[in-house]
């Protein structure tokens, strides 16, 4: 994993969309914090700001060698691309913790799948029983 406060050259696609093809251009950063989505998941404001993002379980702040702040998901760069699905669930509010109950149903990383998360999060009740809905992930591989 990589460690914050540390410079790393790293291969980030230049667009994220879920729908476009992977271009990647070299970076220098300094990555200054890392976000774990399953122990952190997204509210579903913060998915619903951007959701055919592409994204992944790692989060990552960093700062550019030229002083400008990026975030980007460690799962868009060259040596750690993949899919991975992202999940809802029920978690308890203000802790890190794994979710109380998942939704089953994962949501790939297409147009489709997205869309439907996204409607999904319109409609459906943000807090309920005493517990919070996220998007999450879990950094499952799909084969």
């Amino acid at each position: 994993m990589l460690q914050t406060n540390r410079e790393y050259k790293i291969e980030y696609a230049c667009c994220r969309q879920v729908s476009s093809r992977p271009e990647f251009r070299q970076r220098i950063v300094v990555i200054k914090a890392v976000r774990d989505l399953f122990l952190e998941p997204l509210t579903p404001q913060e998915f619903l700001r951007r959701p055919f993002i592409r994204r992944g379980r790692w989060l990552l702040k960093s700062k550019e060698h030229t002083g400008h702040w990026k975030q980007f998901y460690l799962e868009s760069t060259k040596d750690h691309w993949r899919d991975c699905p992202l999940r809802l669930g029920w978690f308890e509010p203000n802790t890190n913790s794994k979710p109380v109950m998942r939704i089953e149903n994962p949501f790939s990383n297409t147009n489709r799948d997205r869309e439907i998360l996204r409607k999904l999060l319109l409609k459906m009740p943000h807090e309920n029983a005493g517990l919070v809905l996220r998007v999450f992930c879990d950094g499952l591989k799909i084969f």
